[in-house]
C-alpha cells in the first residue's frame, strides 16, 4: 500500500516542471496522447515496469540479457530479437504491450546512456517497431515517461550515424510540439548534473563498498558524460531551429516556459566541446528565440557573461563558433545592458594571440560585420590594431597575409 501511494505521488509529480511546462503551440496538438494508464483491449492497464510481466519465456531471456549483461554485442543482439517480437504480426498485442512497458523503462533508465552505439541504435529500432505495432500503448506509456521523447529527439544528434538514422524512425510525428515538455525535462536534468560524478551517482550502479573508481573507469565515465551532454545540447539546438517562436503568436514565445539561465551553464565549462555546442545553441536562439536571449532570462546573465566567455576561449577549434555567436548576439543587443567595451577588451586579447592559431579563414570573415555592429570608432581602431599585432603570433606566412587582408577590408 505504501509503495502504491509513493508511485502515485511520483506519477503526479511528472505532470509538470516549474520552469519547463509548455503552454503554447496549440496548433500542433492534433495528436495528443492519452493521459494516465489506459486499457488495451479493455483489460490490461499500462504502466512502465522495471520487470517484464509478460508470459513469453524467450522474450524474458532476452530482456535479462539487455538489463544485466555488460557486453554491448550481447545486448544489441538481444534487442534485435525484441524488435523482431514487435514486428511479428502473429504475436498478441496484449503481450507486445507488456513487452513495451519494460522496454520503455529500460530505455529511460539504461539504454539511452549506453556506451555502445549498436545498443543505442537497436533500442531505438525496437521502440520504432513497437510504436508501429501498438501505437496506443506507445502513446499512453510515453505520456507517463515524457523524457523518452527528449532522449529520442536528442539521439538525432548522436555522434553515431546509425543512431541518428534509427532515431528518425521515431520522429515521424515529432511535429507534436506538446512533447516539448519531455525534451525540456531531459535537457534540464542533463545540464543540471554539472559534472560526471553527479551523473554517475544519479544514473548508474552505486558501489556498495564505496570503492573509488579506477583511472580507466573514470576516463570511460568522462567520455560518456561528454557524449551525452554534447548530444543533449545539440539536440536542443536542432529543436530551436525547427520550431522558432513567432511574434504573431504570443503563446509560442519560449520565455513563457524557459525561466532560468541553465542553458548558459555550459558556456563557461572547462570542456571545449561543451562550449562549442553551447555557442551553436546560443547563436540559434539569437535568431529564433529572441524572447529568451534578450528578455528577462538572458538580460540577467548574458551581458555580464559575454566578456568572460570571449576572454576564456583559447581553443582554436572553438574560435569560429565564438565569433559567429558574438556577431549574432551583438546584432540585437540592448546598449543599456551590455558594455561593449568589456567585450572588445576581451576580444582584443584573443586577436593579439592570433586567435590561438585558428585559421583566419574561419574567423576573418566575421570581423567586418562585427565592426559594423560595434559601431564606435575608437573600439573599431583598437580591434584593427590588435589584429595587426596578432600577426606576430601566426605560425606561417599564409596566416600572416590573411590577417593583413582582413584588416585591410
Amino acid at each position: 500500500m505504501g509503495k502504491e501511494k509513493r508511485k502515485n505521488r511520483l506519477d503526479k509529480g511528472n505532470v509538470g516542471v516549474s520552469s519547463g511546462e509548455f503552454i503554447g503551440f496549440g496548433a500542433f496538438a492534433t495528436e495528443t496522447a492519452t493521459s494516465g494508464p489506459s486499457n488495451v483491449s479493455g483489460q490490461v492497464k499500462l504502466r512502465c515496469s522495471p520487470v517484464y510481466t509478460g508470459s513469453d519465456s524467450i522474450l524474458s531471456i532476452q530482456f535479462k540479457k539487455i538489463g544485466q549483461k555488460k557486453d554491448g554485442s550481447t545486448k544489441a543482439k538481444a534487442l534485435e530479437q525484441v524488435k523482431k517480437f514487435f514486428e511479428d504480426d502473429l504475436q498478441s498485442k496484449k503481450e507486445q504491450a507488456k513487452a513495451l512497458e519494460h522496454l520503455i523503462f529500460l530505455y529511460h533508465a539504461k539504454l539511452n546512456y549506453d556506451d555502445f552505439s549498436a545498443v543505442r541504435c537497436e533500442s531505438l529500432l525496437a521502440l520504432a517497431a513497437a510504436r508501429n505495432r501498438v501505437s496506443k500503448a506507445w502513446a499512453t506509456l510515453l505520456d507517463q515517461e515524457p523524457e523518452v521523447f527528449g532522449m529520442v529527439w536528442c539521439a538525432s544528434s548522436d555522434p553515431s550515424l546509425e543512431v541518428r538514422l534509427a532515431s528518425q524512425k521515431l520522429l515521424k510525428d515529432a511535429s507534436k510540439k506538446a512533447w516539448w515538455n519531455g525534451l525540456w525535462r531531459y535537457v534540464s536534468r542533463m545540464l543540471g548534473y554539472g559534472r560526471p560524478k553527479n551523473m554517475f551517482e544519479e544514473l548508474f550502479a552505486r558501489r556498495s563498498d564505496n570503492a573509488p573508481m579506477t583511472d580507466s573507469e573514470r576516463e570511460e565515465l568522462d567520455e560518456r558524460y561528454e557524449r551525452l551532454l554534447v548530444t543533449t545540447i545539440s539536440g536542443l539546438t536542432t529543436w530551436m531551429e525547427k520550431f522558432p517562436e513567432t511574434e504573431e503568436q504570443l503563446s509560442s514565445r519560449y520565455d513563457n516556459f524557459i525561466t532560468d539561465s541553465i542553458l548558459w551553464k555550459a558556456l563557461t565549462s572547462s570542456r571545449s566541446p561543451f562550449r562549442r555546442a553551447s555557442y551553436q545553441l546560443l547563436g540559434t536562439m539569437c535568431q529564433h528565440q529572441k524572447s529568451v536571449v534578450y528578455g528577462p532570462v538572458g538580460s540577467k546573465s548574458l551581458p555580464k557573461l559575454f566578456s568572460s566567455i570571449v576572454a576564456q576561449e583559447k581553443e582554436a577549434a572553438n574560435i569560429q563558433a565564438l565569433f559567429e555567436v558574438l556577431l549574432l548576439y551583438l546584432k540585437f543587443y540592448n546598449a543599456d545592458e551590455l558594455k561593449v567595451e568589456d567585450i572588445v577588451k576581451s576580444l582584443n586579447k584573443v586577436l593579439k594571440k592570433a586567435c590561438y592559431s585558428a585559421s583566419p579563414s574561419f574567423w576573418g570573415p566575421a570581423v567586418l560585420p562585427l565592426l559594423v555592429s560595434i559601431g564606435e570608432d575608437h573600439l573599431i581602431l583598437s580591434i584593427l590594431r590588435s589584429m595587426l599585432e596578432g600577426r606576430s603570433a601566426t605560425i606561417g606566412l599564409s596566416d600572416h597575409l590573411s590577417i593583413t587582408c582582413f584588416a585591410a577590408e
